[in-house]
C-alpha cells in the first residue's frame, strides 16, 4: 500500500528515501520497522535490506508455503502474535496500556510538519532585520553567492539586493531574491502571479532595513527608487512603492523615454529597482527595439551602478524570444517561475526543477533560482 500511495508521488522520491535508510540507517542507529499484509507486497529491493523477519499467520496456504512454512500456519485458529522466527515458532507480545503511556511520555508530541500556505501575504514573512552577512556567505534563504562585505567572519547589514519574497518549501524559511551579481527574470503562465511577485519585491526593496538612510551616519545609502514599466493594467501598478509608473505605453518612443529618465536616480548613486511587466509585449511594439536598446544600456549601468533590473514575461513566449537581453538575463540563472512545468520550463533559467507533486499549484507557488539552486518557494502578495 505504501508503494502503491507513493512512487507517482515526485518520481517515486519517498521509495528511494526508504531504501537509502534502510540500507545505510543501521551504521547510525536508525533502524526500520516494515508491516505489510502479505509478504509479496514488500517490493524485492527493499525485501532484500531486511535480516530480521517475523511472519505471522498467513492469509492462505499457499501464501505459507511461499514463505517456507507448514500449511498449518495459515490455519485460522492460529492465535494473534503467533509467527514464525528464524525457523521457531514465537508469541509476539502485546504491550498493556501502562507500557504504552510510558513510551508515549518518553516519546513527547510528535513535531508537527509545517506546510507552505496558499495564501501568503507580505507582512507575514520573517523579517530581514538581524539576518547576519558576511563575506562569501548571505543570510537565511541565500545561496552563498560572494558579496564584498568586508573582511571574513564580519558581520554586515544586508544590502539592498537581497530582497524577501516568500517562504521556501524544505525548511520553511525566508526566501531572498538574491540581486547582489544578477539582474533576475520573473516567469509563468498567465495569471500565476507574476505581476504581484513584481509589487512583492518594490515592497521588500523599501521594506530592507539596509534600504533607509540613516540620520546617524553620513555614508548611509539614499532611499531606494523603484520604477514599473507595464504593458498593461494589472495589479503590479497598484502599489503605492513605485516611485514612478508607466502603465500602457502608447508607443516604443514613451517607453523608451520612460526608461532612460530613470538615469537622474541611477547617476545619483540611488539604489534603483526597475521592474518590467510583460517584457515580451513591449519588445513586439513597433520599434521595440527602442526599448531593448535602453533596457541593455541600463543593464550596462549594473556594472557600475546600484541598479537592478527584473523583466517579467509568459514563460513560453521567453522561451521562445530571440531578444540578446533576454538571452542575457537567462544565461544569469536567476529569478522566479511561477506555475511552470517542471519538465520543460527549466531551461529557461538553464536550472533543473525537481517535480513536487505534494505541492499543490496556486497563484504565487513556484521556484526561487540562483546560480547554484533552484528552491520551491510561495511568494507573498503585498
Amino acid at each position: 500500500a505504501f508503494e502503491e500511495l507513493y512512487e507517482r508521488i515526485n518520481r517515486g522520491e519517498a521509495m528511494e528515501l526508504l531504501l537509502r535508510i534502510a540500507r545505510d540507517g543501521r551504521s547510525l542507529g536508525l533502524h526500520v520497522l516494515l508491516a505489510a499484509n502479505r509478504r509479496a507486497d514488500v517490493p524485492p529491493r527493499l525485501a532484500a535490506l531486511l535480516g530480521c523477519q517475523i511472519f505471522l499467520r498467513s492469509p492462505t496456504e499457499d501464501d505459507a508455503l511461499m514463505l517456507g512454512l507448514e500449511p498449518e500456519s495459515a490455519a485460522k485458529e492460529t492465535p494473534p502474535g503467533r509467527g514464525w522466527l528464524q525457523g521457531h515458532q514465537v508469541q509476539v507480545a502485546q504491550p498493556d496500556d501502562l507500557s504504552q503511556q510510558a513510551v508515549l511520555r518518553q516519546l513527547g508530541t510528535a513535531q508537527e510538519i509545517a506546510a507552505l500556505p496558499r495564501q501568503l501575504s507580505f507582512s507575514e514573512l520573517p523579517s530581514l532585520r538581524g539576518t547576519q552577512v558576511t563575506a562569501g556567505q548571505v543570510g537565511q534563504g541565500g545561496h552563498g553567492d560572494q558579496l564584498d562585505q568586508g573582511s571574513a567572519g564580519v558581520s554586515a547589514s544586508p544590502p539592498w539586493t537581497l530582497l524577501a519574497c516568500g517562504l521556501e518549501a524544505e525548511q520553511m524559511d525566508l526566501a531572498i531574491l538574491d540581486l547582489t551579481h544578477h539582474h533576475a527574470l520573473v516567469a509563468g503562465p498567465p495569471r500565476s502571479g507574476k505581476s504581484s511577485a513584481l509589487n512583492t519585491l518594490a515592497l521588500a526593496l523599501h521594506s530592507n532595513p539596509a534600504s533607509p538612510a540613516s540620520p546617524a551616519s553620513p555614508a548611509s545609502p539614499a532611499s531606494p527608487a523603484s520604477f514599473l514599466l507595464a504593458a498593461h493594467g494589472s495589479n503590479a501598478d497598484d502599489s503605492t512603492q513605485w516611485s514612478a509608473a508607466l502603465i500602457e505605453p502608447q508607443c516604443a518612443a514613451d517607453a523608451s523615454s520612460f526608461l532612460r529618465a530613470t538615469a537622474s536616480s541611477i547617476q545619483s548613486g540611488t539604489p534603483t529597482l526597475i521592474a518590467v511587466d510583460d517584457v515580451c509585449t513591449l519588445l513586439e511594439l513597433p520599434d521595440g527595439d527602442q526599448i531593448e536598446a535602453a533596457l541593455a544600456e541600463l543593464v550596462k549601468l549594473g556594472r557600475t551602478h546600484p541598479i537592478r533590473l527584473v523583466l517579467s514575461g509568459d514563460v513560453d513566449s521567453l522561451l521562445r524570444s530571440y531578444s540578446d537581453l533576454i538571452a542575457q538575463l537567462r544565461s544569469s540563472r536567476t529569478g522566479i517561475l511561477l506555475g511552470v512545468d517542471p519538465d520543460h520550463h527549466g531551461a529557461l533559467l538553464h536550472c533543473s526543477l525537481e517535480v513536487r507533486s505534494e505541492l499543490l499549484p496556486c497563484t504565487g507557488r513556484g521556484w526561487l533560482v540562483s546560480p547554484t539552486a533552484a528552491t520551491a518557494v510561495q511568494i507573498a502578495h503585498p
